[in-house]
């Protein structure tokens, strides 16, 4: 909860005294933490990935732009309960891969989708938040598996055919 308590704090009384706990997540040690933290070897994730970032995060007037996003967290959260509904009552297919030490959208999260769509699987790795860093490859062979036995396998479409 270390990573949401200042975004929540934040959301419900944005101000002076909740600013600075959300302005944290914005500086280069929170997004090194973010690309990081968690996974297998730290060492294999290419530094190009969080010093882009950074640079994106430090845009002129961006950091303003992610506090009014920190604020309106709050209502995708009260959504969940329609979300959940919605799964409910129609099983779309649905592949959920997980970066199971992720502390910012934690284990109870990814387990908290089968209940609602039993059909689902989840693939917890060993990795952290951005899981594709490591588990590349891993995770394009599931959505190849998740596309054959959910769309099919469409033949390709001949030269010149409209």
């Amino acid at each position: 909860m270390s990573f949401w308590k200042p975004l929540f704090d934040y959301a419900k009384n944005p101000g002076p005294e909740t600013e600075p706990g959300v302005r944290a997540a914005l500086t280069p040690e929170a997004n090194y933490f973010q690309w990081t933290h968690g996974t297998r070897d730290p060492q294999h994730i290419d530094p190009d990935t969080w010093t882009l970032a950074n640079g994106t995060l430090d845009r002129p007037g961006n950091h303003e732009v992610q506090l009014r996003l920190f604020h309106d967290y709050q209502y995708n959260v009260e959504a969940y309960p329609v979300f959940q509904q919605y799964f409910r009552d129609h099983q779309p297919p649905t592949l959920l891969v997980w970066g199971q030490n992720d502390e910012i959208f934690g284990l109870e999260g990814a387990r908290a989708y089968p209940k609602d769509l039993p059909e689902a699987g989840l693939h917890l790795l060993d990795t952290g938040y951005f899981a594709l860093e490591e588990d590349g490859p891993v995770i394009a062979a599931l959505i190849r598996d998740f596309l054959a036995r959910n769309v099919g396998n469409p033949q390709p479409v001949p030269a010149g055919a409209n």
